[in-house]
Formats: structure tokens, sequence, C-alpha cells
């Protein structure tokens, strides 16, 4: 397991992956491989029964304000939480209304 923030870029596992396995691997290649597990775990979890309104915050996180920082005493809107929600499937290429990748996406 690597923890996410030691790594700070694809170029930073590109060279581990070259120095643990004396292979090359280029930046755009490690992108889709990344791209891959992701859809992966996705159908992975749709197949066990996982949905659209899985994908979610916690429920205080729409009606209690957050404290500190830049955020402080706001609450996240919840109608625009599921806006975004849909532009990321969009962009990730899953459907819109379940989040399952679709056949383009996963080819």
């Amino acid at each position: 397991m690597i923890c996410d923030f030691w790594l700070s870029s694809y170029e930073d596992m590109a060279k581990l992956l070259k120095d643990a396995l004396g292979r090359e691997y280029k930046v755009e290649e490690l992108r889709l491989i990344g791209e891959g597990i992701w859809n992966i775990s996705r159908i992975f979890n749709i197949r066990e029964g996982f949905k659209r309104e899985d994908d979610t915050l916690p429920p205080k996180m729409f009606y209690e304000p957050l404290r500190g920082g830049k955020t402080d005493g706001k609450t996240v809107d919840l109608n625009q939480f599921k806006e975004s929600l849909t532009e990321y499937y969009k962009l990730r290429g899953w459907n819109e209304e379940t989040g399952k990748p679709k056949e383009e996406t996963l080819i």
C-alpha cells in the first residue's frame, strides 16, 4: 500500500515503479491504469448493490454548518451537490443516473 499524500504526482509514481520493478512507465500509461482500477472497483460496488444515492456525504454536511477555515458557518447545498455528482459521472464516462461505467469507458 502506498500513501497518497507521499506521492505528489504521476511522475513520482513512475520513478517509484521504475526503481521497484525495473520498468519505465509513462505518465499517460499510469493514468489509464488508475482509471481502469477505479472503473473496476466501481463495477464491483454496483454489482454489490451500490447506487447513486450511496454517493453522498454524511447527512449533517447538508444542514450542520462547517467549522473553521474558509467554509466556516457554511453548509453543503444538496441541489448543488447532486448537480456536481452528475457532472462528475459525465467526466468519468459513467451513466449519469446509475453511476455505472459506460461500455465505451470500459473499452
